[in-house]
């Protein structure tokens, strides 16, 4: 959603940019993740096959998708997040009450991821914080490798579509530039992943959504 504010690409151009960014970025954290044995497997391969689908089907077919009702849809979404995230914590959820969050965030990220280039980070994420169903100190370097893992299907249902080589290569130097500061930022991002609270994970996701909602509340207006 940011890149239209900076540059001249359309917001498809943006989406289909971006994801492919993120696919870079996300390999290189899930790599380092991966050898501090931060990642959640089994979380991991629940989540995989259906987030994966997901984001392919809705990347090749995100044309014939009206973008208005996603962004409406989107920005219901994110003020439910923002609420839940700010209000105090049950200490204990039933598994059937996690899973069906679980299940409701995979539906919702892997539609988002293809469509808009977003998901995994603004939907799974926050909900594994809020239901607590991984350690909080693991939600960083799983989302990172699902992220990874979906957007590399996300990129080959826009490849089928022919857009994918088209955008980078005539972008190819934003993409550079964008693609080198994700890199530090990710690693500071890394060095502080383990030491910061719950708490503190609460606001800065909380932070990051209430922006991504005024964001998205521009779109709609527009």
């Amino acid at each position: 959603p940011t890149l239209p504010f900076f540059t001249d690409l359309t917001i498809r151009e943006s989406v289909i940019l971006s994801v492919f960014v993120v696919n870079l970025v996300t390999f290189q954290n899930s790599y380092f993740y991966y050898k501090q044995n931060l990642i959640d497997y089994h979380l991991l391969k629940v989540t995989f096959i259906p987030l994966s689908i997901l984001s392919y089907a809705s990347a090749y077919y995100s044309s014939e998708i009206n973008h208005q009702a996603i962004y409406v849809t989107l920005g219901i979404i994110l003020l439910l997040m923002i609420i839940k995230l700010t209000t105090p914590f049950k200490k204990n959820y039933s598994n059937k009450f996690k899973n069906f969050f679980l299940g409701l965030s995979i539906i919702i990220s892997g539609t988002l991821s293809g469509i808009i280039g977003m998901g995994n980070g603004l939907v799974f994420a926050p909900t594994l914080l809020a239901f607590r169903i991984i350690p909080h100190s693991k939600i960083s370097p799983t989302i990172n490798a699902s992220i990874f893992l979906g957007s590399l299907f996300t990129l080959f249902g826009y490849y089928q579509s022919k857009e994918l080589i088209p955008i980078v290569k005539d972008n190819i130097n934003l993409s550079l530039s964008i693609l080198l500061s994700s890199l530090v930022s990710s690693m500071i991002g890394r060095r502080i992943n383990k030491k910061i609270s719950e708490w503190h994970r609460k606001v800065m996701i909380s932070i990051l959504l209430g922006i991504m909602l005024i964001q998205t509340i521009i779109k709609i207006i527009q």
